[in-house]
């Protein structure tokens, strides 16, 4: 009997210690990740986020200003569709005029210079607004304005995703239509935002340390860091290279074409663009264009990137002549003298390039 004792203990000593080996390694992966997860520092932008990237090696510094609330209405489309009044000016934008850390977006500069009120649609794609221009809603309650913007990127494929075949596609003469300012131009209150330093909860630090870490051993980042020939550019502590979206790339070579033909889409995607303004009847429209982070910074970009197959801001100027709001030139301008016109973490614009948009969009209805 004692014989069996003895084999008991002796078996739970045993397990007891590979119990606490276990899980003292779980404990040592644990803070190992946590660990991890500091040293990088909280993701702030997008970019660094998909791409498991450090942010204290490419997230801005300072401070920034910019409005103290957002002063425009999100809607969806059910709602547009219904009846819902859209406001003033009517927005279809993507993650370029979507809400913003510190209430950057350029729609509050567009209500500021105006004084109109303005209702923001998230699209993935242009059926949503040839749906909308189609339907009795817009025929009987039309909008003072419509804008539609949309990333470079997907500039083309979402133009062609709305071309008709059995539609003309004549050229546009887009009058330079002009909006009343309900008291002339606002002045919005402003406040200093700066970029978090602190996770939100232990949740936030181990899932950032895991994410962070995989990315790293998989491999397959969607971001990738671009060296400059400037340090001037971002306030980033890597300051003489910054992180752009890897489908700045993939989307505009050869391959991203239907059947690998770039001057098939172009013509289609041209043609979209200008059946969409016709819908629009006499209600001013206008295109914006957010350029790829890409774009803007090419000046000044020294890592070898594939060249581009479209001009899509060539292309939306033939199509659209006076309709289309090209941001191209006054942000590349821009940021040869200001730091962060875009995010050095993130694919969109910081306070600099959001206030461009939103001047230029308020300056197209003049």
């Amino acid at each position: 009997m004692s014989g069996i004792v003895t084999q008991l203990d002796v078996e739970g000593a045993s397990c007891r210690r590979y119990l606490s080996i276990l899980l003292g390694a779980i404990f040592a992966i644990a803070i190992s990740l946590a660990g991890f997860a500091v040293w990088l520092a909280p993701p702030s932008g997008d970019l660094v986020r998909i791409g498991g990237t450090s942010e204290r090696s490419f997230g801005w510094q300072g401070t920034k200003s910019s409005f103290t609330k957002d002063y425009y209405q999100k809607i969806t489309l059910t709602e547009l569709l219904k009846g819902s009044h859209t406001g003033d000016i009517l927005v279809f934008g993507d993650s370029f005029s979507d809400e913003h850390l510190g209430n950057i977006t350029w729609t509050n500069t567009l209500h500021e210079q105006t004084g109109q009120s303005v209702k923001f649609l998230r699209l993935r794609d242009f059926s949503s607004v040839v749906r909308y221009l189609e339907s009795d809603v817009f025929q009987e309650t039309p909008p003072a304005a419509i804008i539609v913007q949309s990333v470079e990127r997907a500039t083309v494929k979402r133009a062609m995703g709305i071309h008709e075949p059995s539609l003309l596609c004549e050229g546009l003469n887009v009058p330079i239509t002009r909006l009343e300012t309900r008291s002339g131009p606002l002045k919005l209150p402003r406040h200093d935002f700066t970029r978090r330093t602190q996770f939100d909860s232990l949740d936030e630090l181990f899932s950032w340390g895991v994410l962070a870490f995989r990315k790293r051993l998989e491999g397959r980042s969607k971001s990738i860091p671009i060296q400059l020939n400037r340090t001037d550019l971002f306030s980033s502590h890597a300051s003489g290279q910054s992180l752009i979206y890897l489908d700045d790339i993939r989307a505009h070579t050869a391959n991203a074409f239907p059947q690998n033909n770039p001057k098939g889409a172009r013509a289609k995607a041209l043609c979209g663009l200008r059946q969409l303004f016709t819908r629009a009847g006499t209600v001013p429209m206008r295109f914006m264009i957010a350029p790829d982070k890409r774009s803007v910074y090419d000046t000044w970009i020294t890592t070898p990137l594939p060249t581009k197959q479209i001009d899509v801001f060539a292309m939306a100027r033939q199509a659209l002549g006076a309709g289309f709001i090209d941001l191209l030139a006054p942000l590349t301008k821009a940021a040869e003298t200001n730091k962060d016109v875009y995010f050095p973490n993130d694919t969109h614009w910081g306070p600099i390039g959001h206030k461009i948009a939103g001047m230029n969009a308020a300056a197209s209805f003049r």
